[in-house]
């Protein structure tokens, strides 16, 4: 029988793998901030019974929906936004403003 690799060889070789671009991730935060703005659901204004609305931090992403008496944690981080935060540039983001129109 072949012994299986400790888990965590596994996950540093597949993260050796992948490449992060870090303007093109900064650049997709900035548009997903500018698209979500004024999105943000306020779940205190909404009718009793209603599910619960979730988003995102950092971009106000919608990131889930739950029924009003859930009991797990809801995910406050969406995906790209935590990719950003593991690779440390989410403070450069968060800094970042949308390019004017015809901007360079």
């Amino acid at each position: 029988m072949i012994p299986l690799a400790p888990q965590r060889e596994l996950t540093e070789g597949w993260r050796m793998t992948q490449t992060f671009d870090r303007d093109q991730a900064i650049l997709k935060f900035v548009e997903r901030r500018t698209l979500n703005e004024g999105t943000r659901v306020d779940n205190s204004k909404a009718v009793a019974g209603s599910p619960m609305v979730y988003h995102c931090k950092h971009c106000e992403a919608h990131t889930e929906t739950l029924p009003e008496d859930h009991r797990q944690k809801p995910v406050t981080v969406c995906a790209p936004c935590k990719e950003l935060v593991e690779n440390g540039c989410m403070e450069d983001a968060t800094r970042s403003r949308p390019l004017a129109a015809g901007g360079p």
